[in-house]
């Protein structure tokens, strides 16, 4: 029996696939036709804290900006508030990552609602990674 003051924790790993559908992740075709495009001058926007940055390393490709701003979940105020210093060109592709494409999808919500024009939700460093881009 559970001692009731137990906690328990359960943790649900989603798979790819759920997480794609849930956070809207643009598929591997299209992120690599914008990002093997150099005229477009895409920007790859990492949305995780430097630790994680630190710990696994970043996502760079080509030519192409490579720009960081830590988002959670729910919030992108930090983003919001830099965007036009570190995004200055709304039509320029944005190919935005995280941990697990949660903070991704947040980021991209805000940048849409800034006036950006294309704003690619790429998932996870390490769902990038796999894609081999």
């Amino acid at each position: 029996s559970i001692h009731p003051t137990s906690i328990i924790i359960i943790i649900i790993i989603m798979s790819y696939q759920d997480r794609a559908q849930s956070f809207g992740f643009t598929r591997k075709e299209q992120l690599k036709e914008i990002l093997d495009d150099e005229k477009r001058h895409a920007v790859v926007l990492d949305v995780r804290s430097e630790s994680e940055i630190q710990s696994s390393g970043k996502f760079e490709y080509g030519n192409h900006k490579w720009v960081q701003a830590a988002c959670t979940p729910d919030d992108a105020s930090a983003l919001e508030s830099s965007s036009e210093f570190l995004l200055p060109d709304k039509e320029a592709p944005i190919v935005i990552y995280c941990k697990s494409g949660r903070r991704a999808s947040t980021a991209k919500l805000a940048l849409e609602a800034q006036g950006y024009k294309l704003v690619l939700n790429a998932g996870g460093y390490d769902d990038v990674i796999s894609m081999g881009l």
